[in-house]
């Protein structure tokens, strides 16, 4: 008996080494990345009949799309471990290359100007080390693109039966006209221990020329973000935007042209003051700096929105009972108008989020 309650002992001990070991790698590996960093604007052009890049005038129209692509995890019959459901990581490496493929055909067939892409994985646990990237750049041709990662995270051993593992993540953005510049900006995040397991928040800022016509030189000034998501991230969400909204205005004042396109982390359907979904903050539009505004409301139509752009993943998608809501969309300086806004309808089949597609014109 005593030779069985010191082996208990000995197993326990290191077991216990083992979680102290542990943590204090969970620990000592998580860091943020700089708040400003230069990024590297590369162009696709593999493929296309023209080198030559096309030049961005005002006065014509161009498409926008952005499409959060839930790094190819998320099709329709997966649900998320963190929310009740069974999964943290896709379900193989054939079902993220499937999604994402097909996202990236999604993509290609619409051709807009302007991508905005979220979630997209480079080496991860999760997504079985596809190179997600990579693999957009087969259908996004002849565009220049950038990348910022907004998740680097140590590895979890969540659930121990199937880790969600670490994982590298970021923020895309293609552009056909020239990018002359691209930069990942840090934004708040939360202080407490959730810090661990959150996203690294940045936007990604570009700046593409605008031909005026009248020799007077403007610019296009791009945001890709992807904000701090369900209520309970309210205080660090206010924060967030907050900066943002002072860069953006600091850009607008000086005369530039502003789209901020993205999973904007909030209900875009709702009213200032309450949403029917209680895991999504409604989004202020009375908080937004003067001389922008929520591009949903200016090329609204109920049929073309009636489609939400994001679903709970507490369980796997049907139609009619899965809750829904708009996440995803633009905030424009109203400098630019909305010809047209749709939300495309994939039944979540490829991500937990839809594509949201705008044509506008640059005044």
């Amino acid at each position: 008996m005593k030779r069985g309650i010191k082996r208990l002992i000995v197993i326990a001990g290191i077991l216990a080494a083992a979680l102290v070991g542990y943590g204090i790698y969970l620990f000592t590996a998580w860091h943020r990345l700089p708040e400003n960093l230069t990024l590297e604007v590369n162009r696709n052009a593999a493929g296309t009949f023209s080198e030559e890049s096309p030049g961005l005038k005002t006065g014509e129209f161009y498409w926008a799309m952005t499409y959060d692509i839930a790094y190819g995890a998320y099709r329709g019959d997966a649900a998320s471990y963190s929310e009740g459901g069974g999964f943290f990581r896709a379900k193989d490496r054939e079902s993220v290359m499937a999604a994402v493929c097909a996202m990236g055909e999604i993509i290609s067939n619409v051709s807009p100007d302007f991508v905005f892409l979220q979630e997209v994985d480079t080496d991860s646990t999760r997504s079985f080390g596809v190179d997600e990237p990579g693999l957009i750049n087969q259908f996004v041709k002849g565009y220049y693109y950038s990348y910022a990662w907004n998740c680097q995270s140590p590895y979890w051993l969540i659930p121990p039966w199937r880790p969600y593992g670490a994982n590298r993540s970021g923020l895309m953005t293609c552009s056909r006209p020239e990018m002359t510049e691209s930069i990942r900006k840090g934004l708040p995040i939360t202080e407490s221990l959730f810090k661990y397991t959150d996203l690294d928040a940045c936007y990604m800022y570009s700046r593409i020329p605008v031909e005026t016509g009248e020799g007077e030189k403007k610019t296009l000034c791009i945001y890709n973000v992807h904000l701090s998501a369900f209520a309970h991230n309210r205080d660090v969400r206010k924060k967030q935007l907050a900066l943002l909204y002072e860069a953006m205005a600091a850009d607008y004042k000086r005369g530039d042209y502003v789209i901020c396109g993205g999973n904007l982390g909030q209900d875009l359907k709702g009213s200032a003051t309450e949403s029917v979904h209680q895991w999504a903050e409604p989004f202020r539009r009375e908080e937004m700096p003067e001389g922008f505004y929520l591009a949903i409301d200016d090329g609204r139509d109920t049929e073309d929105i009636l489609q939400d752009t994001a679903r709970s993943t507490q369980e796997p998608y049907e139609e009619g009972r899965t809750d829904t809501v708009t996440l995803d969309g633009f905030i424009l300086s109203d400098n630019i108008t909305v010809n047209y806004y749709y939300h495309m309808d994939w039944d979540y089949e490829y991500s937990s989020h839809e594509p949201v597609i705008m044509q506008f014109r640059l005044e």
